[in-house]
């Protein structure tokens, strides 16, 4: 991103090495809103690469939350053991031996 914000680099030309680099892993509503933030700089680098500075703080800055999924999987997990240990079919701690 601040190759693109620095240079005379298009948009086209930014999304195409994001998607070079990040293969798989690039999904264009993740970085529209630093692409939006280089274009409407306007060709004033500084202020793009200002614009861009502000959103990669603010990304850096923010904790992931986990997939809905993932939570519905654990509380699951968390069920079945509570269960085998009130069967006394597990001993210990249950949880401790899945994450080890």
């Amino acid at each position: 991103m601040r190759e693109f914000a620095a240079t005379e680099m298009t948009l086209p030309e930014a999304e195409k090495h994001l998607q070079d680099i990040l293969t798989t892993h690039y999904a264009e509503i993740d970085w529209q809103p630093a692409l939006d933030a280089v274009m409407h700089a306007e060709g004033d680098s500084d202020a793009a690469i200002a614009a861009v500075e502000i959103l990669a703080t603010n990304a850096s800055n923010q904790t992931a939350q986990p997939p809905p999924q993932l939570i519905t999987l654990e509380e699951e997990v968390s069920s079945y053991l509570t269960e085998l240990k009130s069967r006394n079919h597990i001993f210990g701690t249950g949880t401790s031996q899945l994450w080890q």
